[in-house]
């Protein structure tokens, strides 16, 4: 348990008296002498832990050490960061890690747009597991699963030290004349919809059907920022690129 794990599940209303005793146990094999530290440590051998008191300690030693909780959303994106890294490193199972941050979205009552990667992904998961045939997002299979999610906990590390624009989930990628966008809407017929929104393994069962088009060349099979090859490509283009 790291400090960025405490203020991230503070901010998230996740947090649980053991993990603030975990931590200060950490602590001390690290080699801390805080007094505050060795109590708070000491609390975790207690069978029912009193949350006030655990709290009176871990802020009698933020105090003490003259250390500034983060604001909210940088408390998220650091605790985001850190799950990612486990994912990456096998620390924790991809499946765990992709379930911890597909909550964030719903938990901070959807203000950060960003989290919303990680709750998509986490409803195609779902549909996955369930074996439906078609998904909204992202092409999981058996073989790619594990690798899709550590490949989406690498970009998003690089998204979240990105500047993104504030519209950037509204955005879509165009390959046919290679840029980037707020698409235009078109109502088709449905059958023709089918053809050419190859994005789309799911048309509504209806005989017109409105679909996302190019706003310059009125290309239709669109990339959503919603999706991992889109912001692949975003991040391509801005000369960026996912960790290693």
């Amino acid at each position: 348990m790291e400090l960025d794990e405490i203020w991230g599940c503070r901010a998230l209303g996740t947090d649980k008296p053991h993990f603030y005793t975990d931590w200060a146990e950490q602590q001390l094999v690290n080699g801390s002498e805080s007094e505050a530290i060795l109590i708070l440590a000491s609390l975790g051998l207690d069978k029912q832990l009193d949350r006030q008191e655990v709290e009176f300690y871990f802020q009698r030693y933020i105090e003490s050490a003259d250390i500034i909780p983060p604001y909210h959303a940088v408390a998220l994106a650091n605790y985001a960061k850190v799950l990612c890294r486990k994912i990456i490193s096998s620390h924790i199972s991809p499946d765990e890690g992709a379930f911890m941050l597909s909550e964030f979205n719903h938990k901070t009552e959807y203000q950060y747009p960003i989290y919303i990667i990680w709750s998509d992904l986490g409803e195609d998961l779902t549909l996955f597991e369930m074996g439906e045939g078609y998904y909204l997002w992202h092409a999981i299979t058996n073989d790619n699963k594990v690798s899709y999610i550590i490949n989406t906990a690498k970009q998003f590390i690089v998204l979240l030290e990105s500047k993104l624009p504030d519209n950037f989930f509204d955005l879509s990628y165009c390959p046919q004349y290679s840029h980037t966008g707020i698409p235009d809407k078109k109502q088709m017929a449905q059958a023709e919809a089918a053809q050419k929104a190859s994005q789309y393994s799911f048309i509504p069962n209806s005989c017109y059907v409105t679909i996302q088009v190019c706003h310059c060349c009125q290309f239709t099979a669109l990339i959503s920022m919603r999706s991992y090859q889109g912001r692949e490509l975003w991040l391509k283009a801005h000369q960026l690129s996912r960790l290693n």
